[in-house]
């Protein structure tokens, strides 16, 4: 339609209409609808824009409806070949809209069809955001804890502003690493440190073990301004060669 056209051929009104595609690959990000005029039947639209709170080159918004949805169409100057879609529309049928309901509106959030969440909760002293997966692997800030976790199945890493701690915790192991140095803590109770150099600086260090304790290197040296060594049992000093001065 010419947008010049007669203000008799033009149409200055939204309309409801039902999403058919939004996969067209010649017209990435545009939509088919099928709009529902009542008097006049169904015309389907082909190349329909959407409008976003921003858009770019290589940034913006991209939230396309999904196939089904009802949504709201316009006409950019009235003209009916310039269509675009404003938005969609909800209906009291949604799950989204009685999951969301909250007394003082306190819930923001966004749903994907794949079940993916962003949730914001504005309540009064609960205070948080909260990211998931439909496996409940999530990502959740409390103001009312003072907490930052992340979280995958029984796995988590927790930082507390409240108690000033930051935790790690792992079903069957946790590891750190960085270049050839590692970590590893495993559910069995065994710690596995590999490095180039270790070093074990402090002003006190103590090591203890209720069974055996071995110390073993190519060179070994035990230094001290003081050194005492004793036993409750029996003490053996074995070498090829042993000098005691």
């Amino acid at each position: 339609m010419d947008p010049f056209a007669p203000e008799s051929e033009k149409i200055y009104e939204f309309l409801p209409a039902t999403v058919l595609a939004n996969n067209d690959e010649d017209h990435k990000g545009l939509l088919k609808v099928e709009l529902i005029c009542e008097g006049t039947g169904r015309a389907v639209l082909d190349g329909v824009k959407v409008v976003v709170p921003f858009s770019g080159d290589a940034y913006g918004i991209c939230a396309l409806p999904e196939i089904g949805e009802q949504v709201v169409v316009g006409f950019l100057n009235g003209s009916f070949d310039r269509p675009f879609v404003l938005g969609s529309l909800c209906t009291v049928k949604d799950r989204m809209l009685s999951d969301s309901y909250h007394e003082t509106n306190a819930y923001k959030r966004i749903v994907t069809a794949g079940g993916n969440l962003i949730e914001i909760s504005d309540e009064k002293g609960e205070e948080s955001i909260s990211v998931k997966t439909p496996k409940k692997i999530s990502m959740i800030f409390s103001e009312k804890d003072g907490t930052a976790a992340i979280s995958a199945g029984e796995n988590q890493v927790k930082i507390s502003d409240a108690d000033g701690t930051a935790e790690i915790s792992a079903k069957e192991k946790i590891l750190l690493k960085t270049g050839g140095s590692s970590v590893m803590m495993g559910s069995d109770g065994g710690i596995t440190v590999n490095g180039e150099n270790l070093q074990w600086k402090a002003s006190a260090i103590s090591a203890k073990s209720s069974g055996e304790l071995t110390v073993q290197g190519t060179k070994t040296s035990l230094s001290g301004s003081m050194v005492e060594i004793s036993s409750q049992g029996i003490m053996t000093i074995k070498g090829s060669i042993t000098k005691i001065n």
